[in-house]
């Protein structure tokens, strides 16, 4: 499986794998030198977990520190679920969002950096406004996608009731049904 790391099945194959996969750590380890594999290197050593995957943890954080968007998302993501109060990963998040757009996708990973950032701790209230200043979004996608990582960040008070709010109105009204499935995981 390891050979074909970088293809979705061996990559799905393996993160599903989880603990089980814990020999193949150095492997990975070695893996991520190689940038076409970084990302998904890191998220199957993610999924197989501490402390099978402790000596993981230094080698995410020197990539993610040297990486650029749109690589350096997928290695903070890893890196936050072996370490939660991961400072590096917090920071490339931080430095994920300053990062002027190339493209209207990339509103997803910002949108996913924010939500990250309230995980992590790093001044939740910024960033909680910062997703629900996408909630009316003209774009049903980014408001149904801001929607559900309020959501999946365990909001409370107003912007959980706001989000709730905007949840139920994108189910009647939205024409999109991708807008309308996304928003409706976050019940």
């Amino acid at each position: 499986l390891l050979q074909h790391l970088g293809s979705g099945e061996a990559e799905a194959a393996l993160t599903t794998m989880g603990p089980k996969a814990k020999a193949a750590v150095p492997q990975l380890i070695t893996m991520m030198e190689n940038h076409h594999q970084r990302g998904a290197a890191a998220g199957v050593l993610a999924s197989i977990g501490r402390p099978a995957a402790n000596a993981a943890i230094p080698i995410i954080e020197r990539y993610v520190n040297e990486a650029e968007y749109p690589y350096v998302k997928d290695l903070c993501q890893a890196l936050l679920k072996l370490d939660p109060a991961s400072k590096a990963a917090l920071d490339g998040c931080e430095k994920l969002i300053a990062t002027p757009l190339k493209h209207p996708m990339d509103n997803y990973d910002i949108l996913e950096a924010h939500a990250l950032l309230i995980r992590g701790g790093r001044d939740p209230q910024a960033h909680f406004r910062a997703l629900t200043d996408q909630l009316l979004n003209p774009n049903e996608r980014l408001g149904g996608w801001a929607a559900e990582l309020i959501l999946q960040c365990d909001a409370q008070g107003r912007t959980r009731t706001n989000t709730l709010d905007r949840i139920f109105h994108l189910c009647e009204t939205a024409r999109d049904s991708w807008a309308i499935e996304v928003a409706a995981r976050g019940l």
